[in-house]
């Protein structure tokens, strides 16, 4: 069973820096499969974040894509193949191949009253064999009078597992009459899905702002959380919950770090099946947050 994560690709951020060394050992020995070598670049990593110090994103990216050689754009972009027939007046009513293999008539549109933020939580689906890819994305119309929402994006694609490239960035671009939407997306062997809680214990007088972001090590992937640029709000007021979650994609044997760019050791985390986790972390300026990661995941493995 493997793990895709697709989500609306919003901004892609390109920062030229000079060379940096990689903190990490060649990833080609043959012996990098073992836990303790993974382990060993989690704590590395953990120690470069601590050297970087509280730098703003957008530089804190750049240092972390250089230095990890995270690619700055997708190794692989293609055009998205809508089936036929796809669209929203006629995928739950066609009867053709795909429509009975996916069992389309049986399926009913999800009623949901006011907008559904595309930015975030993203979440992972499973698939096995075949997945179906559905999009439906409208613009707002503003106004009283009777103008309809334009559709922005409206139809399906299938992805197919023998025909698909894995651990790999990957962006679909689906062209439209008002526009196009770009869609990053990785495909993960074996992916565990973590859904990341914040409990703030202490908050000093007055609140304060944070940044969040995750990184993984094996595959090198880079989660933007909270930052300037993101639809969340990072600013805190008080003890209690934070009302946002965030939801990222881990291989397994990989290990996945939490950090407030703040310039101490993050928080690192271990895949499970099932199950949760929570650590404390202490901010520079007295606040206190406890930070639960739950696992989850389609599949079992012994």
């Amino acid at each position: 069973m493997d793990l895709l994560r697709l989500n609306l690709a919003s901004l892609v951020l390109d920062h030229e820096q000079d060379a940096l060394q990689h903190v990490f050992i060649d990833d080609q020995d043959d012996e990098s499969d073992s836990d303790d070598y993974e382990q060993l670049k989690a704590q590395a990593v953990a120690k470069f974040v601590e050297k970087l110090g509280p730098v703003e994103h957008e530089e804190r990216l750049a240092l972390m894509k250089t230095s990890f050689g995270i690619p700055s754009e997708p190794q692989h972009t293609h055009k998205f193949h809508a089936l036929p027939e796809s669209t929203r007046d006629k995928r739950h009513v066609e009867d053709r191949v795909w429509h009975n293999y996916y069992y389309m008539s049986g399926l009913l549109e999800s009623k949901t009253g006011g907008f559904l933020r595309l930015l975030g939580p993203k979440r992972g689906m499973s698939m096995q064999f075949n997945c179906l890819i559905e999009v439906d994305i409208r613009m707002k119309a503003i106004g009283d009078d009777d103008t309809e929402d334009k559709t922005l994006a409206d139809g399906c694609m299938e992805l197919i597992e023998d025909q698909v490239s894995f651990e790999t960035l990957c962006r679909c671009i689906m062209s439209c009459p008002y526009g196009s939407v770009a869609f990053n997306f990785i495909i993960f062997r074996w992916g565990f899905e973590a859904t990341i809680e914040l409990d703030f214990l202490e908050v000093p007088e007055g609140g304060f702002s944070m940044q969040m972001c995750g990184y993984t090590t094996a595959q090198k992937n880079y989660y933007t959380f909270i930052d300037k640029n993101c639809h969340c709000d990072g600013v805190v007021s008080s003890t209690g919950r934070f009302p946002q979650y965030f939801v990222a994609a881990v291989q397994k044997d990989d290990y996945f770090l939490v950090d407030f760019a703040e310039g101490k050791s993050p928080l690192i985390f271990k895949p499970s099946i099932h199950g949760s986790e929570a650590k404390e972390y202490s901010f520079c300026n007295g606040a206190v947050v406890s930070v639960k990661v739950s696992w989850s995941t389609a599949f079992y493995c012994g």
